[in-house]
């Protein structure tokens, strides 16, 4: 018996695995660019609304202030209206205030009296405050009598009333005595040292000095010698005895170029030195190295 064929997948195609894979990447890209919209329009809506909510605060902030104003503005209309009304009774241009009575209706008062004030009787039991009357016509001022007796009742203290608009600004006192000097206090620690400043700019030339005495020098030799014999290295130095050194030399005995001279200088302000060597004399020969300066005083 045969056994039945078995077919084999078909090949894959290059072409179309690349074909699959760049709509997966373009899928991928649309994905993305959707996802960002998404959170761009969300941000957007959040915003507004914390907006709203801001501008809402806001309103009813102002509101309130406004309620608290009127209210203010009101008790400082009322707490002048019972002022006013005081000053008029006092100055005699209306009457006394009624009475309030037990169901809280008060009794009109009366137009004030030319006559003197008699005296002030014992103050009564406080009823409940009556609705306010209308103010009844001004009558003519009268003169003011004279101060009555005070009166030995005290009436109870009544509530305390609003606070009144503050008043203008009376004038300056006097300026107070001095008072006495402090003790003088512990000194501190010294502060951090500043930058250097910049230079400052150059001065002004002096005016020239007078002219100097002329100035006659006096020129002298001094010599420095070394001893006479085949020492192979000398050292000598020449001083002043007076005044500078303004310069200086050296020589040797005898003068031969087998001697070197490897040195000859000056030594600081008032000398010279020379320092020489043997490098070629008949054995048993005798040298000299001289040194010399030249000082000016």
């Amino acid at each position: 018996m045969s056994s039945p064929d078995v077919s084999s997948p078909p090949a894959s195609n290059g072409h179309d695995d690349t074909t699959v894979l760049v709509a997966r990447g373009v899928d991928a890209i649309h994905q993305a660019a959707k996802d960002q919209h998404r959170r761009f329009i969300w941000t957007w809506i959040a915003l507004a609304l914390l907006t709203v909510v801001i501008a809402v605060l806001f309103l009813i902030t102002i509101h309130t202030a406004d309620k608290q104003n009127d209210l203010a503005q009101a008790t400082a209309d009322q707490a002048k209206e019972t002022s006013d009304e005081t000053v008029a009774y006092l100055r005699g241009e209306q009457g006394i205030p009624g009475v309030p009575g037990k169901n809280g209706v008060g009794t009109p008062g009366q137009p004030g009296a030319t006559g003197e004030v008699g005296p002030v009787g014992p103050a009564g039991p406080k009823g409940e405050r009556g609705p306010a009357g209308s103010q009844g016509s001004v009558g003519p001022a009268g003169a003011p009598g004279p101060q009555g007796t005070p009166g030995t009742g005290s009436g109870s203290v009544g509530p305390v009333g609003p606070t009144g608009p503050t008043g203008p600004t009376g004038p300056a006192g006097k300026t107070g005595a001095k008072g006495s000097t402090g003790a003088t206090g512990a000194r501190g620690a010294t502060g951090a040292r500043g930058a250097v400043g910049p230079a400052g700019a150059t001065g002004p030339a002096g005016v020239p000095g007078p002219a100097g005495a002329t100035f006659t020098p006096t020129t002298a030799i001094a010599i420095g010698v070394s001893a006479n014999d085949t020492a192979p290295h000398k050292q000598v130095t020449a001083l002043c005895l007076v005044g500078r050194a303004s310069g200086g030399g050296f020589a040797t005995v005898p003068s031969d170029p087998g001697i070197d001279v490897s040195a000859s200088s000056p030594v600081g302000n008032t000398g010279w030195s020379a320092t020489a060597d043997v490098l070629s004399l008949p054995a048993g020969t005798n040298w000299q190295l001289l040194a010399f300066v030249t000082c000016v005083s």
